[in-house]
């Protein structure tokens, strides 16, 4: 068992080393437990079942063919634990729900990864209820496994539903369980084009996983990721994705390295999303600057067109309607109306006054005449304006 503990160790780190070292202990854990206890007990049961996850989670360094291998083990364990604890056991529930995992990860044998789902998640409900963490987990692989299948998405967004709602109640809004069944609902809503409501809840879940885990955790990494992809690729919002992308490069150059191949590749979708910006803000501004020059000629030919008075001679009767057009001698032509219509009536109630000399005719009559009130054109088009 001790063994049996530390290969489980082995198996949680990704180097190829520890994969070879966690192998061969698994492997020579079962053939002692098989010739002290027997094929069918359940610590040597256990063994297989750890050494199947350990195939189909990592692979195998020693087997070419290990994908044969983890089923021809998974078959083991799901046999050995019906007939030694029964079908309904939560052991042998486990292996269906692993195994239907390990065929759905392949992607050629979904119907079947669907029977087992459907198995393990009502093996689970029935004996476990339905809030249990596995009987939750079992509903949330199955949904994801019916959202790539055409016409089962209904089915599936009532799982996922079912999923958040449960886990919310179980371990409390801001676990990490229902933080990660909230971010699968996020892309199941960006994949049903609910995009609005996509970025809120993965903006919840942005904010949760800063709160659970910390601004540097990978998890709250992944949630900033997410997020930034939908204001890319979907709403096109580049001035929000730039300080999500930012934040990703500089979290992940952190764990990984500045040169490594992760943080290298968070540092060219940044700069790929600020060209981007770039030919945008260039294209706004072309834009603009075309808009504005069609103001101004429009508002040139509007000019033109309402002022008659470019077209008015400035001579004879048409210089007469130039003045009684133009916006300064209209006050001008009324008060000299009005005057002149006072003197009417006084000599309408005095009788006509003496003739005035010659000279003094032509003067008058110069001081009147429209000549000396021809205006400027250029301030006729400006009042026009």
């Amino acid at each position: 068992d001790n063994l049996n503990q530390y290969a489980n160790l082995l198996s949680e780190k990704a180097d190829g080393e520890s994969v070879r070292l966690a192998e061969n202990i698994y492997q020579a854990v079962i053939d002692d437990k098989e010739y002290k206890l027997g094929k069918l007990h359940v610590s040597t049961l256990l063994s297989v079942h750890c050494l199947a996850k350990l195939y189909s989670e990592r692979g195998s360094v020693t087997k070419k063919r290990a994908g044969d291998v983890c089923v021809e083990l998974f078959t083991r364990a799901v046999m050995g634990y019906e007939q030694t604890l029964g079908e309904k056991h939560p052991l042998t529930l486990t292996a269906v729900h692993d195994m239907a995992d390990y065929l759905s990860r392949s992607g050629d044998e979904n119907d079947s990864a669907e029977v087992l789902y459907r198995r393990a998640l009502n093996g689970r409900l029935e004996v476990l209820g339905q809030d249990h963490p596995d009987s939750l987990l079992s509903s949330m692989q199955l949904a994801l496994l019916l959202v790539s299948v055409d016409g089962r998405e209904i089915e599936a967004t009532l799982l996922l539903e079912e999923v958040v709602a449960g886990r919310s109640r179980c371990f409390g809004e801001s676990h990490l369980l229902t933080l990660q069944a909230k971010s699968l609902w996020g892309q199941h809503l960006v994949d049903s084009g609910n995009l609005i409501e996509a970025e809120r809840c993965w903006r919840r879940c942005l904010d949760g996983f800063k709160l659970a885990v910390g601004s540097s955790h990978i998890y709250t990494v992944e949630a900033a990721k997410n997020l930034a992809k939908l204001y890319r690729d979907e709403l096109h919002e580049y001035d929000k994705a730039i300080p999500l992308l930012d934040f990703c490069s500089s979290n992940l150059s952190r764990m990984y390295g500045f040169h490594d191949i992760i943080a290298l590749t968070a540092r060219r979708e940044l700069d790929a999303v600020m060209e981007l910006m770039q030919q945008q803000s260039e294209k706004l501004m072309s834009t603009l600057s075309g808009s504005k020059n069609f103001e101004k000629m429009n508002r040139i030919s509007s000019n033109k067109s309402i002022s008659p008075l470019n077209d008015i001679k400035t001579d004879g009767h048409n210089e007469k309607e130039s003045s009684l057009l133009s916006g300064d001698n209209n006050e001008q032509t009324v008060n000299n109306c009005i005057s002149s219509t006072h003197s009417i009536g006084q000599m309408v109630q005095n009788g006509p006054s003496p003739s005035p000399p010659v000279g003094k005719i032509k003067s008058s009559m110069s001081l009147s005449s429209p000549r000396t009130h021809r205006r400027n054109p250029s301030k006729m088009s400006n009042n026009a304006d």
